[in-house]
């Protein structure tokens, strides 16, 4: 749920009864308009995924304070200790916006699986922002802001 302005980055709450009148630019980064839509819409489209009907979520804390999240359809493991065999959305947040490489043969997944077990190496789409993010040898990097991939084995 959005309030109002928040599309556009304004931090001002206008009250909701009284005559409040929203700024509606300079609240970006050096007083530039800001406009989150196309954010919201991406991650309003990803949310609609039929993966997210039946699904789990587990996050975990990494180095640097960033969060990994693995949300996993639970219809590909009926059985914790069975292999990965589905869909999944991997999301990295660096929560203080600081650059991080993650090694995912260290972080373990629900039923002892290794992330780079689910994660195969290759070229993903950021469901954040649109852009390509590379998995290299077990290895995938954030530049401080937030990746979110999807994986399917077949």
């Amino acid at each position: 749920m959005l309030y109002a302005g928040q599309e556009k980055g304004c931090t001002h709450c206008p009250g909701l009864f009284d005559r409040d009148t929203l700024i509606w630019s300079g609240h970006g980064d050096d007083g530039a308009d800001m406009d989150l839509s196309s954010l919201i819409r991406r991650l309003a489209d990803m949310k609609k995924d039929p993966m997210f009907t039946d699904s789990t979520c587990h996050l975990t804390v990494h180095q640097n304070d960033t969060v990994i999240g693995i949300h996993t359809v639970n219809a590909w493991r009926p059985d914790p200790s069975a292999p990965f065999d589905g869909t999944a959305m991997i999301g990295i947040f660096p929560m203080k916006g600081e650059s991080a490489v993650i090694n995912l043969a260290e972080k373990k997944a629900e039923g002892g699986q290794t992330l780079n077990q689910i994660v195969t190496d290759g070229v993903y789409i950021n469901y954040v922002d649109g852009s390509r993010t590379e998995v290299c040898s077990g290895l995938i990097h954030t530049d401080g802001r937030a990746v979110i991939i999807k994986v399917r084995k077949d």
